[in-house]
């Protein structure tokens, strides 16, 4: 019998909203800019490739799963160039190259949608984008991968975000920002190494 997910999802909005005043300058600099940053790169890529600007932000989102920024970046690059990438699964190629065409129904999952979602407006009061890390700064803890997969229970993903959107109404503070700059503290704090292809 499956434990119940109250007792497994123990996080709360103190947490986040510690993490997000922890932040030295730098790091609050980092994150207020960070969707900044992929939506220039996004406009980038749209107007070298004269497509609109929410089809990239889509296709970078379709390349992110398990990738770090900087081969997120080479791969969008790579598909809006050739429609092809090294650094990425066949499936998530074809979803890019589905999303570039128009296609943005074929981004599924609630974590890429609102990376795409944020990229697209950094400024917006979408849900926030919640993935391992986000939900370790919730629990207050790093959460091994096992302890991650609770996130794949119905509901969960929707307690984390939540908790994320009030934390921004209490801080008044962009719910992305607010993600983007405590994501830039847990990444420093427990030196989360971002290899190209890994």
């Amino acid at each position: 019998m499956a434990t119940p997910l109250a007792e497994l999802m123990t996080g709360n909005v103190k947490n986040i909203i510690d993490c997000y005043k922890s932040a030295t300058e730098s790091q609050q600099m980092a994150g207020e800019n960070w969707y900044f940053a992929a939506l220039h790169l996004a406009e980038d890529l749209a107007d070298k490739h004269d497509l609109p600007v929410k089809n990239v932000a889509y296709a970078i989102a379709a390349l992110s799963p398990i990738t770090d920024w900087i081969t997120n970046q080479i791969a969008a690059t790579e598909v809006c160039d050739t429609g092809f990438t090294r650094f990425q699964s066949g499936a998530n190629i074809h979803k890019a190259n589905r999303c570039l065409a128009g296609e943005l129904t074929a981004l599924r999952g609630p974590k890429v949608e609102r990376f795409a979602e944020a990229i697209v407006n950094p400024l917006g009061d979408t849900t926030a984008c919640i993935d391992r890390h986000a939900f370790s700064i919730w629990m207050g803890t790093k959460q091994t991968d096992v302890q991650q997969k609770v996130l794949q229970r119905k509901g969960a993903y929707e307690i984390v975000a939540d908790a994320f959107a009030e934390a921004a109404k209490i801080l008044d503070v962009p719910v992305h920002t607010v993600q983007a700059v405590t994501w830039v503290v847990w990444r420093d704090m427990h030196d989360v190494v971002r290899k190209i292809g890994k």
